[in-house]
């Protein structure tokens, strides 16, 4: 359970959390770096699903697969 408390100065008031909150900042950047490999992962999928020319065409890298393909054609 968080718990925070409120300080007033005035007309502006300041937060201040304890410092167990500042315990969880390694576990914020964990999730944040999972989130972004997670969103690199879906962005390359859907690269991947390109038609071979269209990624050409972007400079996108190819994979030994798509030059294959390419050349029975």
């Amino acid at each position: 359970m968080a718990t925070f408390s409120v300080h007033h100065t005035g007309s502006t008031s300041t937060w201040s959390l304890p410092s167990a909150i500042h315990a969880f900042r390694p576990v914020e950047r964990l999730a944040s770096h999972i989130l972004a490999q997670w969103r690199r992962w879906q962005t390359e999928r859907a690269i991947e699903a390109l038609p071979f020319d269209v990624r050409k065409d972007i400079g996108w890298r190819t994979s030994g697969n798509d030059d294959i393909v390419k050349q029975k054609q």
